[in-house]
């Protein structure tokens, strides 16, 4: 029988960046593993909400949890735009595209949209494999893609500006969650250092 465990407490600002790192991580993971066994589109969603953790951790040192709902919601864009304010002079324009990628996930959290409209659900390890997939033919459908590797970057990216380390995190984590983070990731020393 499997049990788990967990002590939680009153989140306070000192805390809420951790908690937030901590969810981000679980839904990371989540989602590695749902991609590799080509869960979608739930693995897209689970995406959608580790960054948005791992943004509100950063956030939540200068906002409250209520003015993170309130001004954010579970919307990515602003939440990515807030994040990008912090950092005038590091170009990070580079990851927007991904970013709208992950945050119209949240338009098919209930199946509603695919059962009216349909879809195109790409989960992909690399760029390439992504760009070689597309619509055959017919009514267009509305497209929805992943790259592992680009949100793989993008973790990479907040974690260093944010200047956090991901082993602390990372360090109690399971074989199975080990093996989740490591699959397919081209930098796997930078969340399971040696």
């Amino acid at each position: 029988m499997l049990a788990v465990r967990s002590n939680s407490r009153r989140m306070t600002s000192t805390n809420a960046d951790e908690k937030f790192l901590d969810f981000g991580f679980q839904y990371y993971i989540a989602a590695r593993f749902g991609t590799r066994a080509r869960l979608s589109p739930v693995a897209g969603n689970l995406f959608h909400h580790a960054i948005e953790m791992f943004l509100k951790a950063y956030l939540s040192r200068s906002m409250s949890s209520d003015a993170m709902k309130n001004k954010l919601g579970h919307k990515l864009k602003r939440q990515w735009d807030a994040f990008k304010s912090s950092f005038p002079t590091v170009h990070l324009s580079g990851f927007d595209k991904l970013i709208e990628a992950l945050d119209s996930f949240e338009t098919i959290r209930y199946p509603d949209e695919l059962i009216t409209k349909g879809a195109e659900i790409v989960l992909a390890l690399d760029r390439n494999v992504a760009g070689s997939t597309g619509q055959i033919g017919g009514t267009p459908i509305p497209r929805y893609e992943v790259v592992l590797a680009d949100v793989d970057e993008l973790v990479r990216k907040i974690f260093a500006l944010s200047s956090r380390n991901p082993a602390f995190f990372t360090n109690p984590l399971n074989d199975y969650a080990r093996e989740a983070l490591k699959f397919e990731n081209s930098d796997i020393s930078f969340f399971l250092p040696k």
